[in-house]
């Protein structure tokens, strides 16, 4: 990532506000084919055609899944790919607000965009058909937006304008009319401590591709209200756009090209601009005293380095049980509770990670860790570690894990017993309770979303009771 240099953020407003530097994608003459380009490619993958397009020929790792059996078999590019999965996953879980990110991208001569073998429109497919999407009408609806985006991205790019243009995309916590709070932090990965919000940026330099994201708190702190979405209706009102009723999907639904000229220091700029668009003492959103935002980059270079270790642990943990990944999203979901489990240790040793981003329970346990960690406390660290691990969530790549949901041997094989008892199954029962017919064919059945169950006999005789 390129040194910042210093600007004021009043120069940054008076150089957004200038509509020449600013358009919207969706105003583009060209948008209308990258919509029903985009259009067919939902389609087609909604009818289960998720890998059949030109692309997966030169990007052989369709999935996280996919690639992990590669690299078992020793494709290096495939371990590469695996191991930006799980960086990645590292910092997503962990740093909720006050990060910046850089990606680069290749970009081939069809002007796809992939990354160690994995096409960006394999990722969006993959999100497009998950359990989680599913959920709500909302999410969907989100998961479809990030393909257009895609396909704006990568059409823009062949026309040339991300030589000079940034793409801008932020998307926000969802608004409650737009996704239920309990469904949008208990199952989808939003992170509701800080109702962090994603502000990206987009461009080429040479032959790769570049994605910057800056994470901001959509409010102050834990108790106060949101100032995200009114901060961005402000920034797209000086970019020329009717913004006064939009709301977090509109956003989302609505990228901007920006002038590199106006961001000189990509999303650095971005994030100033945020925070003087808040109107409080902010810094990344967050309620705290402003820092050098060139100086903080260099600490958020620093901070993802410092993860090295830890994303060295769930690369080895990934590969060493992929058996245990069936399809595209189990792996989604076993990455996520590694980083779980793993996560709390590492939050120990950084003290700038937020503790609560593993939920409240694991937090207090590894406020004392750290505590026990400064005065050499080895035995007393070690029972908060635990306490900590066993009681942590992670929000990270759409999803929202616990710890019932995975690697606890005796609580997996506890929700593996209940799933047992949940299915359909037939046997011979020695004699009907109901007519006293012996040697009964016997059919239960789960009643679907409910805790009841119907038995059949081929006695002719059927009841329903619940399930145990």
């Amino acid at each position: 990532m390129q040194p910042a240099v210093a600007q004021n953020p009043e120069v940054i407003v008076q150089q957004v506000e200038q509509p020449a530097n600013v358009l919207r994608i969706d105003e583009l003459a060209s948008h209308k084919w990258t919509e029903a380009r985009a259009a067919q490619f939902i389609g087609r993958v909604l009818a289960g055609e998720l890998y059949i397009d030109p692309v997966s020929e030169i990007a052989p790792n369709t999935s996280l899944h996919e690639a992990i059996q590669r690299a078992k078999d020793g494709d290096a590019e495939a371990l590469a790919c695996v191991r930006t999965n799980a960086h990645i996953a590292g910092v997503e879980a962990m740093l909720k607000a006050g990060h910046v990110t850089e990606v680069r991208l290749e970009r081939n001569e069809g002007g796809n965009w992939l990354q160690h073998g994995q096409a960006m429109s394999h990722v969006h497919a993959n999100a497009l058909v998950s359990r989680v999407t599913q959920l709500h009408p909302g999410l969907a609806a989100r998961a479809k937006a990030e393909v257009v985006n895609g396909h704006r991205i990568e059409d823009v790019d062949r026309e040339g304008a991300l030589e000079d243009y940034w793409v801008f995309v932020p998307s926000l916590f969802p608004d409650e009319s737009e996704v239920p709070f309990d469904i949008a932090t208990e199952k989808a990965g939003f992170f509701g401590e800080t109702m962090t919000a994603a502000l990206q940026l987009t461009t080429v330099e040479g032959d790769e591709g570049v994605v910057q994201t800056a994470f901001v708190a959509g409010k102050g702190d834990k108790t106060g209200m949101r100032h995200d979405i009114e901060a961005m209706r402000k920034l797209y009102a000086l970019a020329g756009v009717e913004s006064e009723n939009m709301e977090p999907i509109d956003f989302l639904q609505t990228p901007l090209l920006i002038h590199k000229d106006q961001l000189p220091n990509g999303v650095a700029d971005v994030a100033q601009l945020y925070d003087q668009l808040v109107g409080e003492e902010a810094f990344f959103g967050q309620q705290m005293p402003k820092q050098d935002y060139d100086s903080f980059l260099d600490t958020c270079q620093q901070r993802e380095v410092g993860m090295q270790a830890m994303t060295d642990r769930v690369l080895a943990e990934l590969l060493e049980r992929y058996n245990e990944s069936q399809n595209p999203e189990d792996a989604i979901v076993l990455l996520a509770e590694i980083v779980r489990v793993l996560g709390p240790e590492h939050a120990v040793a950084d003290t700038t990670i937020d503790p609560r981003v593993f939920g409240a329970a694991a937090s207090a346990h590894i406020e004392q860790a750290r505590l026990y960690a400064a005065t050499g406390d080895l035995q007393r660290l070690q029972y908060e570690l635990a306490q900590a691990k066993q009681k942590s969530e992670s929000t990270m790549c759409g999803i929202t894990t616990r710890a019932e949901d995975g690697l606890d041997p005796q609580l997996r094989d506890e929700k593996a017993k209940e799933k047992d008892s949940d299915k359909d199954c037939e046997f011979t029962s020695k004699m009907c309770p109901e007519c006293k017919a012996k040697d009964v064919r016997t059919v239960v059945k789960k009643v679907k979303n409910t805790n009841l169950k119907t038995i059949t006999g081929s006695c002719g005789c059927s009841v329903t009771k619940k399930a145990a």
